[in-house]
């Protein structure tokens, strides 16, 4: 009876939690946007499977990433000019962590690397430590890119 109810508060809690946060995107974009769970439900969804590091394969699911800076007006696709090779995208955690990806690596006209927002794993919501989005990068053998609890994305520009 006690792990049932116990169970039943850390579901509540967890979907209680689910429910409340935001996403900010800023920095050099157009248009510097606030996402949150409802505005991130009516995006375009994208299922990708990856092999954790035990060797099973998982499914996560969400946004690409590209998809989000994209309505957020960051330079991508036609748009981009080789003067646009030195801008990068931080990622931070709510736990201060920070990770970069150049933005090429996220533009998909760029190549077949589809970076993922994700808020689903194997068909259920991310689990609390990695809640409620996780950067999920496909092609990497090593997940320290993997930020768990994403809570801002900045564009920015290197300084020369």
């Amino acid at each position: 009876m006690f792990c049932a109810g116990l169970f039943m508060a850390s579901s509540l809690f967890t979907n209680s939690y689910a429910q409340k946060w935001t996403l900010s995107i800023s920095g050099e974009v157009q248009h510097p946007i606030v996402l949150t769970p409802k505005s991130v439900g009516e995006m375009p969804r994208t299922t990708v499977s990856v092999k954790n590091s035990k060797g099973v394969t998982e499914k996560y699911e969400g946004i690409l990433l590209s998809e989000i800076l994209a309505r957020a007006g960051a330079p991508m696709g036609d748009s981009v000019e080789s003067k646009n090779q030195t801008w990068y995208v931080q990622a931070e955690a709510l736990d201060g962590y920070k990770v970069i990806f150049a933005l090429p690596e996220i533009d998909t006209s760029f190549g077949a690397n589809s970076i993922l927002l994700a808020d689903m794993k194997n068909s259920a919501p991310l689990e609390k430590k990695s809640a409620p989005l996780e950067i999920i990068v496909p092609r990497e053998h090593r997940h320290a890119r993997w930020i768990r609890q994403v809570e801002k994305l900045r564009v920015l520009k290197s300084q020369e």
